[in-house]
């Protein structure tokens, strides 16, 4: 079987469906040795996946890219290979002739469910694209039970005909055991690791932060991720109005192992987010410091192994509360701390994920159709 992947995401930044595409193929390779995966990458683009120098792997570059490869270059690459199945993320591309397979990932419909958070243009053009893709796809999957049922309802298919293929928990490898170094010329601090956008709820978290340090006194935030769509000036201005400009550190960019050290050195590692498709970093977090704290909303909110963790994320004194607890010992989090990471290894597989992938694509085509399940 030939497997025709649009690895347009595999761009170098650390984000969630670069790890996805990544991840979850690296572990079809060894699950299926004998089906051969391409991989089309943007022009010019230096990934560097360890995926992409796996025997039996082809790397392609688009001619096009951006857009215009799901109009143009994937249709052009599947008859060029002979494809069996080609594999996006979020939209469908044009129809290859018979017997080609298009199967979609859609991660999350957040802009549906939230969409004060996302602008106008944004919600408009994914609602149309995306409710298209789901509707003529062969195969349709997400990454979790909310999103399948939130794609379910919002573009009219039975909840049967989405996959659900989970992100798997990356068990760090440096710098999770042993003596480590945060680089941080502090030592108490809390932490937060995600992209700067509006839906992150950084405001709400400073606000909180504000109210801990009036509480416990002597302790810094930090603040790790890059800038998505203007919310990271917007932060900066809010810190510099709260006057915290000694107590906020922002980074950017730092190496796997020095994360893992800050994630481990972390008093609180805290996720306020609004809303999330999965929320795989809370996963990746509670694998090596057991006072993470997250909350409640969205596919978060399947995370209930993770006991009294959680919190509003719209209830800015509740939040703040929640930290203060963790960080005075009120919360014994360490106690359950054993139970919550075997679950989470047990549950959270790319292997799992892969043997599902796997079966998917080779069972008899027509039975794949998500068509014969719409409603």
């Amino acid at each position: 079987m030939k497997i025709l992947i649009d690895a347009h995401f595999l761009d170098g930044k650390k984000h969630g469906v670069a790890n996805f595409i990544e991840r979850l193929y690296g572990a079809y390779r060894r699950l299926a040795p004998e089906d051969d995966l391409i991989f089309a990458v943007e022009k010019g683009a230096d990934p560097g996946p360890e995926v992409l120098e796996l025997p039996g792997v082809t790397v392609v570059e688009y001619k096009y890219g951006g857009y215009l490869r799901f109009l143009l270059d994937l249709p052009v690459l599947a008859r060029r290979h002979s494809v069996d199945v080609v594999h996006t993320q979020y939209m469908l591309p044009l129809m290859f002739g018979r017997g080609v397979v298009r199967h979609v990932t859609i991660h999350d419909v957040l802009y549906e469910d939230y969409p004060e958070l996302f602008g106008l243009g944004y919600r408009s053009m994914r609602t149309t694209l995306f409710r298209a893709s789901a509707y003529f796809a062969d195969v349709v999957s997400t990454v979790s039970v909310y999103s399948k049922q939130r794609i379910a309802a919002h573009y009219r298919l039975k909840s049967q005909a989405v996959h659900i293929l989970p992100n798997g928990a990356d068990v760090p490898t440096a710098g999770a055991e042993g003596a480590f170094d945060t680089g941080l010329p502090f030592r108490r601090y809390i932490a937060f690791v995600s992209r700067f956008e509006r839906r992150k709820n950084h405001a709400r978290l400073l606000e909180a932060f504000a109210e801990v340090r009036r509480t416990i006194g002597d302790i810094h935030l930090v603040l790790v991720g890059f800038d998505v769509d203007g919310t990271l000036a917007r932060v900066r201005a809010e810190i510099e109005a709260a006057g915290l400009d000694e107590w906020v550190t922002i980074l950017s960019g730092i190496p796997d192992e020095r994360l893992t050290a800050i994630v481990r050195g972390a008093e609180a590692i805290v996720y306020p987010s609004l809303c999330e498709g999965f929320g795989m970093p809370i996963i990746e977090s509670l694998l090596v410091n057991p006072n993470t704290l997250f909350s409640n909303t969205s596919a978060m909110s399947d995370f209930t192994f993770a006991g009294e963790r959680m919190f509003d994320p719209t209830d800015t004194p509740g939040m703040a509360a929640k930290i203060i607890d963790c960080l005075t010992g009120e919360l014994r989090l360490t106690d359950d701390w054993p139970r919550v990471r075997d679950y989470i290894r047990e549950t959270y597989s790319w292997e799992k994920s892969a043997a599902t992938l796997v079966a998917l694509y080779h069972e008899r085509p027509g039975s794949l159709r998500a068509d014969e399940a719409r409603t």
